[in-house]
């Protein structure tokens, strides 16, 4: 075959494949020739031709030279304004490809490389504008999707991050190390470096920053200044600190930082001998103002709780009897604060306020019995008497679609989930108003003791115990009111449950050992695969905890070791990043 006719022969194929899998000879399309480089040392298992699809993708891609051992294929995902998102796989040793992408902004480029079990391991990622007929070289670099970002602490000491917020495009979190001591550091995804944002209280010496708040352009926090001095601190875009002198004569020590109806309130103590009141912060006059004096002499009256109920501020506190009422703040009363009901019931820290209709809800004790009790704006009532007959504790309640779910003891089914549509508690029909959502402990009178309630997307995630002893996630549609889902068996119990993207996060709470764990609803429950657990990425790793959700990445405070291939260097409790691609 002469050379003329090689050229014409190669052309007619390459226009073949063009048309089927690329369409390259669209009007409006680029040429996008991408370049993948994989972590160093990791090597893909070569696999040779088994399709025609395989030998036709290979004609456009350059193998690497490696010995078989990590990586089994590889895929790229192409997305982007106004264009269909589109996945094309590949062989592993793939190293170049060429695609022919509609033009435009924002076009976005995955790579993921897949092992033996189907996980996702490494990956990389770029974003392009793309004019008609350019053609533009991509090179994407692949990393560890689960990978240690810095060792803030020397050796194998804890940096144990804490308290992570987005503030100003950045990641503003608390963690100790050497130089610095506990003080605020600074994550910037733009490099991917770590930094000390403000060092509060000078050398090796911990401010302790905590509750950690982002109010009116500023992060607010409370923090020590020197042994005897905790006050509320604030630092703005240039990380130039601000403090405010609540107590002149000590320690305002500020807790419970929640921003509610445009102002921040915390309690905290004033100069003299009020004890721990509410206070606001406005952001238009700049300083902190005590509310009012709940409580007697030095004691305080210990608020916390803040929460928006119509448009009132609502809390907690008690008058002295150490016994907690719900207040009520207005700014425009000359007494701005007062009580409902005018008798004290008592309600631990851990509570907080639920929403149906124009009812508030909350778990309340009263001598020695718990219940929910509803609000509706005069006065308090018992919600769940005729089940809950023994006093059990409640889970704080959740709504969703229309209902409340919480945790109650019934006689016949042990403590297990009811759900409640909002009914006038002295019109309430067993079995109608009042629902058992199922029995999943059916042992005599067993407990599944739901625990961490989450409505996702129309269902509710929780954790309970079966039949069996088992702990299990499971997830509950209540448009079907089928059995909840059994999705996966936990060391201990579940917490954290949270929605990234498409998917759920979770975590085992069996400590020292917690994992976290990835869950897609939209694929078949597959163990092993999904959900999969992180440990999966680096069996090292321990003690894990979700510090924040952002985009398709988790940030995460686990001890664990380097992933240098040539035998991890352990660190301690330090910021990990996890980016999850399907």
């Amino acid at each position: 075959m002469n050379k003329k006719i090689k050229i014409a022969a190669l052309s007619t194929v390459f226009s073949l494949c063009c048309m089927m899998f690329f369409s390259c000879s669209s009007s409006g399309n680029a040429t996008v020739n991408i370049s993948l480089n994989l972590p160093k040392n990791v090597s893909v298992l070569k696999s040779g031709p088994d399709t025609i699809i395989d030998r036709v993708l290979r004609l456009f891609s350059t193998a690497a030279m490696a010995a078989p051992e990590d990586v089994t294929s590889i895929a790229v995902q192409v997305s982007g304004p106004g264009m269909d998102t589109f996945e094309k796989s590949y062989p592993a040793d793939t190293v170049k490809v060429t695609l022919a992408v509609e033009s435009g902004a924002d076009r976005k480029f995955v790579v993921k490389a897949y092992k033996a079990d189907g996980l996702v391991w490494y990956a990389g990622t770029a974003t392009v504008d793309l004019a008609s007929g350019e053609t533009r070289v991509v090179v994407i670099t692949m990393r560890d999707t689960l990978r240690l970002v810095e060792n803030l602490n020397d050796g194998d000491q804890d940096s144990s991050p804490l308290d992570m917020v987005s503030f100003n495009e950045k990641l503003y979190f608390s963690a100790e190390n050497n130089t610095y001591g506990r003080e605020i550091f600074m994550y910037d995804p733009g490099d991917d470096s770590v930094v000390n944002a403000v060092d509060i209280w000078s050398d090796a010496n911990s401010s302790s920053p905590a509750e950690l708040t982002v109010y009116g352009g500023r992060l607010f926090f409370s923090a020590h200044l020197s042994d005897t001095n905790n006050e509320l601190c604030s630092i703005d875009s240039s990380n130039t600190l601000h403090n405010y002198e609540i107590n002149a004569s000590g320690s305002s020590s500020p807790t419970g930082l929640t921003v509610v109806d445009g102002k921040l309130f915390f309690a905290a103590t004033q100069s003299g001998s009020t004890g721990i009141e509410p206070f606001v912060y406005d952001d238009t006059t700049g300083v902190p103002v005590q509310i009012a004096n709940i409580g007697f002499d030095y004691y305080g009256s210990n608020p916390f709780g803040f929460s928006l109920f119509g448009d009132m501020v609502c809390f907690f506190a008690h008058n002295g009897s150490y016994l907690y009422s719900l207040y009520e703040y207005d700014e425009s009363l000359s007494a701005p604060v007062y009580s409902f009901p005018d008798m004290a019931y008592t309600v631990g820290p851990s509570s907080s306020i639920a929403l149906l209709g124009d009812c508030m809800y909350v778990p309340v004790s009263y001598n020695t019995e718990t219940y929910i009790y509803r609000f509706d704006g005069s006065q308090f009532v018992p919600l769940s008497t005729s089940i809950n007959s023994d006093g059990s504790p409640e889970t704080t309640p959740v709504v969703l679609g229309g209902r409340m779910y919480f945790q109650a003891f019934y006689e016949d089914s042990g403590i297990e989930i009811w759900s409640y549509d909002g009914t006038d508690p002295d019109d309430i029909v067993l079995n109608e108003n009042l629902v058992q959502v199922t029995d999943i402990n059916t042992n005599l009178n067993g407990s599944s003791n739901p625990h961490s309630l989450t409505p996702i997307d129309g269902l509710l995630y929780f954790g309970a115990t079966d039949s069996d002893d088992n702990t299990y996630l499971f997830a509950y549609n209540p448009d079907t009111m089928l059995p909840p889902i059994q999705i996966h068996q936990m060391e201990s119990g579940v917490s954290d449950i949270r929605k990234v993207g498409s998917v759920i996060v979770f975590v085992d709470s069996d400590q020292p050992y917690g994992d976290v764990y990835i869950y897609d609803p939209a694929r078949p429950v597959v163990e092993g695969v999904n959900p999969y657990a992180l440990s999966a990425f680096n069996e090292t790793l321990t003690n894990t905890r979700i510090l924040m959700v952002q985009g398709n990445r988790l940030y995460l405070a686990s001890n664990g070791a380097y992933r240098d291939y040539n035998g991890g260097q352990p660190c301690g409790n330090e910021l990990w990043i996890y980016d999850f691609y399907k």
